[in-house]
């Protein structure tokens, strides 16, 4: 077994928060609202 960064600070974890957006533009997709996705994605995009 490997355990990476069990003395620092964050115990190795790597964790980053996605933009509201992508996350609803997902949740639309998988909703099968490919429009709404598409929208979401597009705004995300821009905002980058």
């Amino acid at each position: 077994m490997f355990l990476r960064g069990t003395q620092a600070e964050s115990r190795g974890v790597y964790a980053e928060r996605p933009p509201r957006e992508l996350i609803e533009a997902l949740d639309a997709l998988f909703q099968g609202d490919t429009q709404a996705a598409k929208t979401a994605t597009t705004d995300t995009e821009a905002s980058a």
